[in-house]
């Protein structure tokens, strides 16, 4: 084959296996950064493999009949996937799983540097540029996408080792299972109890969005920020006094704060000239506990 002709499905020519892959063949497998978990787009595995072992892990707990422990699978659907993708999570990615900034920049300069347009009645709008999202049909973008599923795969190697949950076995004497990949679709395996669900939930939970809070916020305060846990449910914003157990003011958790704190309780008060403020203050007809806590 001639050395330029007819790249193949992976992009490169003939020239690059034929010059340079005695090089750098050992080194290009993905396999080795890929969890186990995966069987899709990596070479050497077959994504029946899993479907196969799905099958006897729902088969054995279909046949469990003794003991008080159960067990669940979680199948996850991603809908959408590579649309979803955000660039700035997957150079996170790349940065945690060790790879050279010089090699980690090409990759992003290779799904970051396009723009888009809309065409409306034959006119074209602004040109903006995107956050997320892998081209379908990129021979890239399916290796891309396995780095990204890299994340949950740790997450939940990480639940294991610290026997937060119990992964699954297709027989008494096979490994544990605590998570099946199929490229874009997932089944997550637990103990089928309220601890085993809140902690997948744990996992799976939506959390903050670092990069809006780091650009509209100071580094002080982005870090209080994130360390205030979303709620499990989604529900309306409400008002909340960190003074009382039940969350409502009183006059009297107001008062006891303001004794309590280091600083100067006028510190709190709008008026800035406290002498001619409490020359109108105190001639008011107020019960002398409002006055003493204004």
């Amino acid at each position: 084959m001639r050395p330029t002709k007819a790249p193949g499905p992976d992009g490169f020519p003939a020239l690059f296996f034929q010059k340079y892959w005695h090089i750098v063949g050992e080194e290009v497998v993905i396999g080795r950064c890929i969890d186990e978990a995966q069987s899709a787009f990596v070479p050497g595995r077959l994504i029946s493999d899993n479907v196969f072992l799905a099958y006897e892990i729902l088969h054995t707990f279909r046949q469990k009949r003794t003991g008080k422990k159960g067990y669940m699978a979680v199948k996850l659907d991603m809908s959408k996937a590579y649309d979803r993708v955000e660039w700035d999570f997957l150079k996170e990615v790349m940065l945690r799983m060790g790879f050279a900034n010089e090699w980690m920049e090409l990759i992003m300069k290779c799904i970051t540097t396009t723009s888009y347009t809309i065409n409306t009645s034959g006119e074209r709008g602004r040109i903006f540029q995107a956050s997320r999202g892998l081209r379908q049909g990129d021979t890239l973008s399916p290796f891309l996408f396995l780095l990204c599923s890299e994340g949950l795969s740790s997450l939940m190697r990480l639940a294991l080792k610290k026997s937060l949950l119990k992964g699954a076995k297709a027989s008494r004497r096979s490994l544990k299972f605590s998570h099946l990949l199929f490229a874009t679709d997932c089944i997550l395996f637990g103990e089928a109890s309220d601890r085993g669900a809140i902690v997948i939930k744990g996992i799976l939970k939506e959390t903050w969005k670092k990069e809006l809070i780091d650009s509209n916020f100071s580094e002080e305060v982005v870090e209080k920020i994130l360390g205030i846990p979303l709620a499990e449910e989604p529900h309306e914003d409400f008002r909340a006094w960190s003074g009382e157990p039940s969350g409502e003011y009183t006059v009297r958790s107001a008062y006891k704060l303001l004794q309590s704190n280091d600083n100067d309780p006028r510190a709190y008060a709008l008026q800035t000239d406290y002498k001619e403020f409490d020359k109108k203050l105190w001639p008011l007809n107020l019960p002398s506990k409002i006055k003493l806590t204004i």
